[in-house]
């Protein structure tokens, strides 16, 4: 697995127009097209791929042989690449502005996770909110090709996560996704914290999961 990540400016570079127009971006806003740019510039620079189109969905399709995952926020872009045999995610999440968390905890958190947020001083639930988004984002973008798109948020819940400016954190399936992602199957990953935005990334190797007992309520 290879990982890399730039700055961008958040307008598009002039010349992209004919791939903008290839991959039905020519309409987007500035800032989708320069997202857009940013992603195929860096994946051709550190990867070698010069071709990177977007598929239906709008996912990256990466060539034969190869998976891997970009993601932007505010004007920066990380991107990972390797071999079609591993799962691999990753997410860039800006931290969470306090009057966006209701919602999202409602729409994207378990009844688990909820609960374990809304204990914790309300200092820290931003910073553990944007932490666990991130890496459901991370986990879905993991898992697209199996779960063929349909992974709703609930579908994971975060059952460890350490403490500080990085670490490790464990989500485990709430119920069966595919053939091999079996309820209680459990997917690990790390994150990084830098100015005030987290990455999240995931690498493991692809085949089915063990289910695990379900975390007890006092998981992180």
């Amino acid at each position: 697995m290879r990982l890399s990540w730039a700055r961008f400016h958040e307008e598009p570079s002039p010349g992209g127009e004919a791939l903008l127009a290839a991959n039905r971006l020519g309409s987007a806003t500035k800032k989708r097209q320069a997202e857009f740019l940013a992603g195929r510039v860096l994946t051709c620079e550190a990867f070698g791929i010069a071709d990177l189109p977007r598929g239906g969905a709008g996912a990256p399709l990466w060539p034969a042989g190869i998976t891997g995952a970009l993601s932007h926020s505010k004007g920066c872009i990380a991107a990972l690449a390797g071999p079609d045999t591993r799962r691999l995610g990753l997410d860039l999440e800006a931290l969470l502005p306090e009057p966006s968390l209701g919602p999202l905890i409602a729409r994207a958190l378990t009844s688990a996770e909820r609960r374990r947020l809304l204990g914790m001083p309300p200092p820290q639930q931003a910073r553990r909110m944007t932490l666990i988004f991130s890496a459901k984002e991370t986990v879905y973008k993991a898992l697209a090709g199996e779960a063929g798109g349909g992974l709703e948020f609930q579908a994971v819940c975060l059952i460890g996560c350490s403490d500080g400016l990085r670490g490790r954190w464990i989500m485990q399936l709430t119920r069966r996704v595919a053939s091999g992602l079996p309820e209680g199957g459990c997917l690990k990953g790390w994150f990084v914290w830098h100015d005030n935005m987290v990455l999240t990334c995931l690498d493991m190797p692809g085949g089915p999961l063990t289910p695990q007992p379900p975390a007890p309520e006092s998981a992180p």
